[in-house]
C-alpha cells in the first residue's frame, strides 16, 4: 500500500472464539472509528459465530478487514500476524473482550498526528 494513502492507525483485534465479547467491541469501537483508521480482525479458527459476527459488521463498516486462519496458531503467532498484516502507520492491539470508552479514538488520533515521530504507546 503506498504510504502516503495508508491509514494513520490501525486497530488490530486477534481474536479466537469472541462470540460473546466482539459485538460488544465493535458497537463502542465502530461508531468512533470516522476516518484515517482500519480494523483488522484476525480470526484464529474460531469454532463458534465468530466469523459470522464479523462478517456482519463487515458489510456495514468498510474499512474493517479480516483474515481468518486456516487452522488455529496460537495466540502468539495471532497477535504477531495483527502486527505483519496492519497497514496503518500506527498500530493500536487490543483484545475482542477490551472496553474502548467514548472518545478514546479521537484523542489516540489526535496524540498521533501532533506526535508523528513517536514509536510506542502506551495508554492505561
Amino acid at each position: 500500500m503506498d504510504k502516503d494513502k495508508r491509514p494513520l492507525l490501525t486497530i488490530a483485534v486477534p481474536t479466537y472464539n469472541g462470540e460473546k465479547t466482539i459485538r460488544n467491541l465493535f458497537n463502542l469501537l465502530l461508531p468512533q472509528c470516522i476516518s484515517d483508521i482500519e480494523v483488522l480482525i484476525s480470526d484464529n479458527c474460531s469454532t463458534d459465530d465468530t466469523p459470522k459476527i464479523v462478517d456482519q459488521y463487515c458489510k456495514k463498516y468498510p474499512f474493517i478487514k479480516m483474515v481468518r486462519n486456516q487452522k488455529n496458531i496460537g495466540p502468539d503467532a495471532n497477535f504477531l500476524q495483527c502486527m505483519r498484516l496492519a497497514s496503518g502507520k500506527f498500530t493500536w492491539l487490543i483484545s475482542d473482550d477490551d472496553v474502548v470508552i467514548e472518545g478514546a479514538i479521537d484523542k489516540i488520533l489526535c496524540f498521533l498526528k501532533r506526535y508523528p515521530n513517536v514509536s510506542l504507546i502506551y495508554a492505561s
